[in-house]
């Protein structure tokens, strides 16, 4: 069975993904919000962070 976690990081880098080492996951962006979708961050993400694993994206209040 495989173990999931949530990890929340804010857009403003307050909270960001720098901090933590994520080697070996796959990580899925997901946004609550409408307003801008989760496709722009989730590109921003992947540029940003090539060495990680990166799985669907979804919003999630559809």
């Amino acid at each position: 069975m495989k173990k999931t976690l949530i990890v929340y990081f804010s857009a403003t880098g307050n909270t960001f993904i720098e901090a933590h080492d994520l080697s070996g996951k796959t990580l899925n962006v997901f946004a609550t919000s409408g307003g801008s979708g989760v496709e722009g961050s989730a590109s921003d993400l992947k540029k940003a962070y090539p060495q990680y694993k990166w799985g669907e994206s979804r919003l999630m209040n559809d």
